[in-house]
């Protein structure tokens, strides 16, 4: 926004910008420049200067009218040269404000006067997070997206009881700090939407909140890991898309261990196709020095962690999606090994390769192929980046169809990983790619966009199904 606000001032361009200023993202506004309008927020002059231009504007005759004109302009001039807002106005733009955002009339009377102005503008408004609904403004930041809740309590209708995959993150470093006082946590505004306030709580000197600035934070990440901190980045994945320039020169050029704990990994669902986390795999799997892991269950997650942490030695990063953590395959606690997959079932002719929790929409698919008389062979394939070449060769030699899966879109991600091996290794497969199509996903629950695009238990059954002439 700054770039963009220079180049405006620069240009000398009629524009209005209304900052909306509720002191909220997701959460509480951080930083020197929430601190500075935070200061105009509790500043009156701007009200005071309207009263006393009032009280001289009464005072003359109706006769003078020409005068009453005069005033009108002096006004709009004097206020912008009396009120504070130096940040704005060494851009060019001249400020006004702040004014509140909740008084109407105020804010008509203000816009009609500020459109016969020249010149950049900004208005200040000041406003309320979740104003009229008294437990939003009790608690913005649990009320910025909602799921049904009830009126009267404003407490969630739906609870499962079981943690989050943020949950599961958030309670898991915090346990890996207590153990390693290298680990520091890094958060771009989204402590609680990433599960870092316990984090935040217990370890208040070795946390960071940089504000909406994923590129600041990826960089600012990269200098503490030179100095032999262990970065821990946690970060929606549709976010870290601002980053990708910082990640390849400043962390994966450098091989600086930095974690990159990337939360709501593909389908996000209700938030929208702005939202959708499907293309981390694409962006992240082909830059030099990046290890990229993906887990099946909660327990696997705290495994990769572990390991990203405290294992690793250069850039990580581990993918995970939204919703209730899978509790699936809690037996199967394989240790985390440098590019190792995992085994769930050995079979023949039909193999699934299954990337992270999409395992469970796969192993469905298996138990209906399984009741026809078949014998699928299954693979949680926990790293994307790199891959197990020795099952992929064992599943390429035992299975006449390969079938990959994942959670992300189909152009570069993880079934394209695998076709790459299969090629650059000259071994002959037939591979086919279940993945979302090369189009912005839109908005849905992730069960009604799995259903639409072939990635639920049903779809994948169906695809292998149609493959094999059946």
């Amino acid at each position: 926004a700054y770039e963009a606000l220079n180049n405006a001032g620069r240009e000398n361009t009629d524009l209005i910008v209304v900052l909306n200023d509720n002191q909220m993202s997701i959460d509480t506004n951080v930083g020197a420049i929430s601190k500075h309008l935070n200061s105009l927020r509790t500043s009156n002059r701007y009200q005071a200067f309207k009263e006393n231009f009032k009280q001289i504007r009464d005072m003359v005759p109706v006769i003078g009218k020409p005068a009453y004109s005069v005033l009108e302009k002096v006004r709009d001039s004097a206020k912008l040269l009396l009120l504070e807002g130096a940040v704005f106005e060494g851009m060019g733009f001249k400020y006004i404000g702040p004014v509140d955002g909740h008084d109407l009339p105020e804010l008509i009377e203000l816009f009609k006067n500020v459109q016969q102005m020249h010149g950049p503008i900004l208005i200040h408004v000041k406003t309320e997070k979740g104003r009229g609904y008294p437990y939003a403004e009790e608690r913005p930041w649990d009320y910025h997206g909602v799921s049904p809740f009830d009126l009267r309590t404003g407490e969630t209708l739906s609870k499962s009881g079981k943690p989050s995959w943020s949950a599961v993150f958030g309670k898991k470093i915090v346990e890996i700090a207590k153990h390693n006082p290298k680990v520091v946590g890094i958060t771009a505004a989204m402590c609680s939407g990433t599960g870092f306030q316990k984090f935040r709580k217990e370890f208040p000197k070795r946390f960071f909140d940089v504000a909406i600035a994923e590129q600041h934070g990826t960089t600012f990440a990269a200098g503490l890991a030179s100095q032999g901190m262990i970065p821990v980045f946690a970060v929606y994945s549709s976010f870290l898309q601002r980053a990708y320039d910082q990640i390849i020169h400043d962390v994966c050029m450098e091989n600086l261990h930095v974690v990159f704990a990337i939360d709501r990994a593909g389908i996000v669902g209700a938030d929208g196709e702005t939202h959708q986390g499907v293309f981390d795999l694409s962006f992240l799997r082909h830059i030099p020095n990046m290890a990229v892991l993906s887990p099946k269950n909660g327990w696997e997650l705290e495994a990769m962690l572990d390991y990203a942490v405290n294992v690793c030695k250069g850039p990580v990063a581990v993918r995970y999606p939204r919703g209730t953590a899978s509790e699936n395959f809690e037996m199967q606690r394989l240790p985390v090994e440098y590019g190792k997959a995992e085994w769930i079932a050995k079979g023949e002719d039909i193999a699934i390769l299954a990337e992270g929790h999409m395992l469970d929409a796969a192993y469905g698919a298996v138990e209906r192929l399984r009741a026809e008389g078949k014998n699928p062979s299954l693979v949680n394939i926990r790293f994307i980046r790199p891959l197990d070449g020795e099952i992929l060769r064992a599943v390429a030699e035992n299975c006449s169809h390969i079938f990959t899966v994942e959670d992300n879109v189909r152009d570069g991600g993880f079934g394209s990983a695998v076709l790459e091996f299969y090629s650059d290794n000259d071994i002959a497969a037939n591979v086919k790619n279940l993945a979302f199509p090369d189009e912005y996903i839109e908005q849905g629950t992730q069960a009604q966009l799995f259903a639409k695009y072939g990635l639920d238990a049903e779809g994948i059954y169906q695809s292998i199904k149609k493959t094999l002439g059946e």
